[in-house]
């Protein structure tokens, strides 16, 4: 007998280096595997749920916050797509005062469907391989069980159900291990991690494999690839029984039927685990805590003693906590970064102007690790105000029955910064003067929702832009057009003016008046009229202006005099100019006084 013994302790120490060789092994190969997310219920107060990064060596930090239907979320599992499928995950959610389990997309985080179902459920776990969702009523043995059909994104409730499980007392947490079809029971009041396997029918207790952990069980999970299952104790604000609540991180070996511990900053409430590096994620009740609580634990119980690779805040006081057992690939964050047109702010084109638009698409988000957006395309909407595109940069085609531009960019991997792609249009006569050409740009994809940018572009007003190019005497008083008065100290000249359209619009009813001149410039008439001056034309002014010049004050010859301009335009408003040089070009400040 005692050979029998120490061969069975040999064996069992084998298969505990085993164990432990093994999850070295998984650990090391952390660095090289992609990227998991946990979501976890961070406030059973709100409707809300987080998704936080599990990173390369454990440690969690937090990406977003979601809401949801449900009040007062409580329990959070989470379903994996097989391997090749294009089915997202999901994510399924029970609460204490709403009805049903809520299912949530978690490549979209939207919100899918809610199952029937009372309120006031717990625990809540999934049968990948039978794609069955389970879900046990606070506090009790009712057991529901929904059919789960990712094609119709429905939640059924199975036949049969809820069902009793007869030995429980009083249930909360649950979890399901597809290895052995064992579903795990936290039977707070029963004061038992109770494992049942289902025949003929009926939830049967295997006596076996159940265990009584150091505390009274709240909260429980499975590690499949270890066979180790864990839980946690609660009582801090939950209707648990009395000598519940414990900062008592409990793991049990069934390969060994033994118990070990360590010890939590409160009493956990949640608890799941990776099974990939078998680090363990326990939500922790903030109630006994001062200050800043920790929300948050992380724990590698592989080694002895045990380590808390890290602690870390939520928002509030945390519920269910769940990392899938596969990586649920992250959503894509597929989306338009800028769309612009190049024109400068408070800018406008002209028909026959061009306009180069630049937009910019990437597959990152600061904050979050972005999954592959499949079948993404990009397609700019031009509008019916531009011709077709004379360049275009990407890979982009033009379709010129419907004025689109589009680029196929096919998969899109995780995390790609993206790229910028340009095209050039010219405006056509179909651009109503004051208006706004609008053209929008969508990018969407298999994994994200359609998301639209839009530029507009003012198409200018037509405006003149009245100057004068040229000067000549005016003999209608004087054969000369000029005087001395007398020789040579005063010069005296009768001139006319001639003022081109440099602009856009037509120019009615234009008068001009000098109203800067040198200071050795009396202005005895600086008035004249110029009648009617089209776009690109120009008009001699129909009568002269008189100055008198001190030529014993001689100024230099940058100087001259500027002029107030004032017109009608085709919608007959009257528009007043000032300071328009004595030539098209100059600036009055510069030349007058």
């Amino acid at each position: 007998m005692e050979k029998m013994k120490n061969e069975k302790e040999g064996i069992q120490r084998s298969i505990t280096v085993v164990v432990v060789v093994l999850a070295i092994l998984a650990g090391a190969m952390v660095g090289a595997a992609s990227a998991k997310t946990l979501y976890l219920v961070a406030d059973h107060h709100t409707g809300q749920f987080d998704a936080w990064n599990i990173n390369p060596d454990g440690t969690t930090n937090y990406l977003n916050t979601y809401n949801i239907h449900h009040s007062d979320p409580a329990g959070i599992a989470c379903w994996v797509p097989p391997k090749g499928s294009s089915y997202h995950g999901y994510i399924f959610i029970t609460s204490e005062f709403s009805s049903g389990v809520e299912v949530v997309d978690a490549s979209t985080f939207k919100y899918v469907t809610t199952s029937s179902g009372p309120s006031n459920l717990a625990g809540v776990a999934v049968d990948h391989d039978n794609d069955i969702v389970y879900a046990l009523y606070r506090g009790g043995n009712s057991l529901y069980a929904y059919d789960w059909d990712p094609a119709t994104k429905s939640l059924t409730p199975r036949p049969g159900y809820p069902k009793t499980l007869t030995t429980t007392v009083g249930g909360y947490g649950i979890a399901y291990n597809e290895e052995t079809d064992t579903l795990w029971v936290a039977d707070g009041w029963g004061n038992k991690a109770r494992a049942y396997n289902l025949i003929g029918g009926t939830w049967t207790e295997d006596t076996s494999k159940s265990f009584t952990p150091s505390h009274k069980p709240i909260d429980i999970v499975v590690d499949r690839q270890r066979n180790i299952v864990y839980t946690v104790s609660m009582s801090a604000g939950a209707a648990t029984p009395w000598g519940a609540g414990s900062t008592i991180l409990s793991k049990y070996d069934l390969s060994t039927n033994t118990e070990t511990t360590g010890t939590l900053t409160d009493q956990g409430v949640g608890v799941t685990v990776d099974e990939v590096t078998g680090y363990v994620y326990v939500t922790i009740s903030p109630y006994g805590q001062i200050g800043s609580p920790v929300g948050l634990e992380v724990w590698d119980t592989s080694i002895s003693p045990w380590s808390r690779i890290q602690t870390a805040g939520v928002s509030g006081s945390p519920a269910g906590v769940c990392v899938p057992k596969e990586e649920i690939v992250p959503p894509a964050c597929f989306h338009i970064d800028s769309l612009d047109d190049g024109v400068a702010a408070g800018g406008c084109v002209d028909p026959n102007d061009t306009i180069t638009y630049q937009v910019s698409w990437s597959n990152q988000m600061a904050g979050k690790t972005c999954g592959t957006a499949h079948n993404a395309t990009l397609v700019a909407d031009l509008a019916s105000e531009v011709g077709t595109p004379s360049s275009i940069t990407g890979g982009g085609t033009y379709d010129a029955g419907t004025h689109t531009i589009t680029w196929n960019l096919g998969d899109v991997p995780a995390d790609d910064p993206g790229d910028t792609y340009q095209f050039v249009v010219s405006v056509t006569t179909a651009a109503t003067p004051g208006s706004k050409i609008t053209t929008f740009c969508t990018i969407d994809s298999d994994d994200t929702k359609p998301q639209t940018r839009s530029v507009q572009t003012d198409v200018c007003v037509p405006t003149p832009k009245l100057c004068p190019d040229e000067y000549r005497w005016n003999t209608s008083i004087n054969p000369k057009g000029y005087e001395w008065d007398p020789f040579p100290t005063l010069f005296r000249a009768w001139n006319d003016v001639h003022f081109v359209n440099n602009g856009t619009g037509d120019a009615y009813n234009v008068i001009a008046t000098i109203t800067c001149a040198p200071v050795n410039v009396n202005i005895i008439d600086g008035n004249v009229m110029l009648g009617d001056i089209p776009a690109g034309g120009s008009a001699w002014s129909k009568d002269f202006f008189l100055l008198e010049v001190d030529m014993t004050n001689p100024q230099g010859p940058d100087k001259g005099i500027c002029w107030r301009v004032e017109y009608d335009d085709a919608a007959g408003v009257h528009h007043v100019i000032e300071n328009v040089p004595k030539f098209c070009g100059e600036n009055c400040s510069d030349i007058c006084p």
